[in-house]
């Protein structure tokens, strides 16, 4: 797989090393990096942690992430980038907190899905085993059955379309993603 340019997306659950590996492939394919648009977004709203905050301020939460994830791909799009999580990261968390029943639901479900980025690529990284730091961003122990079904839900989703990396050391998903995008 040797595409000019790529448009690499990582997904995963909170504290899989998403971020660690995405910051690894801009560093050696010279492409741009998109990362931590919901920390981002948390900051641009007056929060120093998501972990306790209510339905409507995690509604809004949610968007403005979303759409900052959506701007810089598209941002990025001709010269490539590496994101440390992709839109379905951000469809998965939405539909553990707010449920995929909920009209809500569908509307986002919508806005994830207008004008969204062809991805090249997709990289499934599997969590590490243990709990994460909780570092109020990466949802605690409360937040362990949601992120299980995040987890599925993106598994499901990538079916054979993703990697789905099988190497648990950070220097071997490094180079398990980078030779599979050398071909």
């Amino acid at each position: 797989m040797v595409i000019k340019n790529p448009k690499i997306a990582l997904m995963g659950i909170g504290g899989s090393g998403k971020t660690t590996l995405a910051a690894d492939l801009h560093r050696i394919l010279g492409v741009p990096l998109i990362s931590e648009c919901i920390r981002t977004a948390a900051l641009e709203l007056g929060l120093d942690t998501i972990s306790e905050i209510d339905p409507q301020t995690r509604l809004v939460l949610q968007t403005v992430a979303l759409s900052r994830q959506k701007s810089m791909e598209w941002l990025h799009a001709a010269s490539g980038f590496v994101s440390d999580r992709s839109r379905y990261d951000y469809e998965a968390y939405f539909a553990g907190f707010f449920g995929q029943n909920s009209p809500v639901w569908q509307t986002y479900l919508r806005l994830s899905r207008i004008a969204a980025t062809k991805y090249d690529l997709l990289i499934y990284v599997p969590p590490f085993t243990g709990t994460p730091e909780d570092d109020g961003f990466r949802l605690g122990e409360e937040f362990q059955i949601l992120e299980q079904n995040v987890a599925r839900y993106l598994r499901e989703f990538c079916g054979d379309s993703a990697l789905i990396l099988e190497s648990r050391s950070k220097t071997d998903r490094c180079q398990e993603a980078l030779a599979f995008i050398r071909g």
